[in-house]
């Protein structure tokens, strides 16, 4: 056989293996294998020019150690980067946009102000409820007149008791007076009761006009960066309306799918080894084709692979394509993991250790 028919049977016995793999189940994969890869290396023997004869037990020996490596090495193409941090925040009030503190690009901590509405009218009546909830002078001015009623009462039993003890007739202080003398002292009571309450419901008002006001700050619900801005100062903003997007770059999560073949070696603790998307060039329509992906420029120090964990298996399959959505949640210490760009993922047997982010 010459190098060129040579040549041929070999290129349609590696189709025929890659047809199996796609095609047959697990054991019957291995038994086509096992069949294909011996014929595979006698071909590639021949066609290098090697004169040595190799054995049937150390072609399959080759066999099953290539079968074995590529079980090690389960790569998923085509997994997105995303944002684990991302909101667009916007305003449940309408006004006028007094400030913008921030600018594209500029870092923010946590609770941050990053916009603020209009907020006179509101922060006049917080002033107002504020002044009501800090003074307790019906309190006070209650308490005196119970004290002077309570007073009275007694000055008045003491005279009717010497009154007693000095066998007159007359009483000094008549029945009726210390009766309401007592009433006196009831309704003093009840007074500061009331004016306790109101003092309450004047806290309580203090605390629902500071949250008119809170609710007119634009604050950041986690550190990041100012990504965009939508609304200038000075624009009208209505309940809804966008105001600013933050972002944090630094984690990311890597969304893939997993082939139902392959749920069975997959779980979540798994090790993967995430690396950029290979060079392609995508078909869109019969004239036109998307560009390769441009090579990634390794600078000093940095790796073109990273090391992560898968954190989330999806509990249930696309029943169309048979696929079921997974994650993996790194920090994006390289350049090239950069949300809206793809990678690869090489799902690996051996669990290393790896930090969570």
């Amino acid at each position: 056989m010459n190098r060129g028919g040579v040549h041929c049977e070999l290129v349609e016995l590696l189709a025929e293996n890659r047809t199996s793999a796609a095609v047959f189940s697990d054991e019957r994969m291995m038994e086509s294998r096992r069949a294909i890869w011996p014929r595979i290396f006698c071909l590639m023997s021949l066609w290098m020019g090697v004169t040595a004869p190799v054995s049937a037990l150390e072609v399959l020996a080759l066999a099953d150690e290539h079968q074995a490596h590529e079980t090690r090495q389960l790569i998923i193409e085509d997994c997105r980067i995303r944002l684990v941090e991302h909101v667009i925040i916007a305003s449940d009030r309408s006004g006028l946009l007094l400030t913008l503190p921030f600018s594209e690009g500029q870092r923010v901590s946590a609770d941050a102000v990053v916009g603020r509405i209009v907020d006179t009218l509101p922060a006049a009546q917080l002033r107002l409820a504020e002044a009501k909830a800090s003074s307790d002078v019906n309190i006070r001015q209650h308490r005196v007149e119970l004290e002077m009623a309570q007073t009275e009462l007694l000055k008045s039993e003491e005279a009717n008791a010497k009154a007693k003890a000095s066998s007159r007739t007359v009483i000094a202080v008549p029945e009726l007076e210390l009766v309401k003398l007592r009433l006196s002292i009831r309704k003093a009571e009840l007074e500061i009761e009331k004016a306790t309450h109101e003092l309450e419901v004047a806290k309580k008002e203090c605390d629902l006009a500071r949250a008119e006001v809170e609710a007119l700050l634009l604050k950041a619900p986690f550190s990041g960066v100012i990504n965009r801005c939508y609304r200038s100062v000075g624009e009208v903003i209505k309940p809804g309306d966008p105001v600013v997007e933050i972002v944090n770059p630094e984690r990311i999560r890597i969304e893939g799918r997993i082939p139902w073949e392959m749920l069975s070696l997959v779980r979540v603790g798994q090790t993967v080894k995430i690396s950029p998307q290979p060079q392609t060039q995508l078909k869109t329509s019969a004239a036109t084709t998307v560009p390769p992906t441009p090579s990634i420029v390794k600078h000093e120090g940095e790796e073109i692979a990273t090391r992560a964990v898968i954190g989330f298996i999806d509990a249930t399959s696309d029943p169309v394509t048979q696929e079921t959505r997974f994650w993996v949640e790194t920090r994006a210490e390289n350049a090239w993991l950069r949300p809206g760009l793809r990678v690869r993922l090489e799902l690996l047997e051996a669990n290393e250790p790896v930090a969570h982010p």
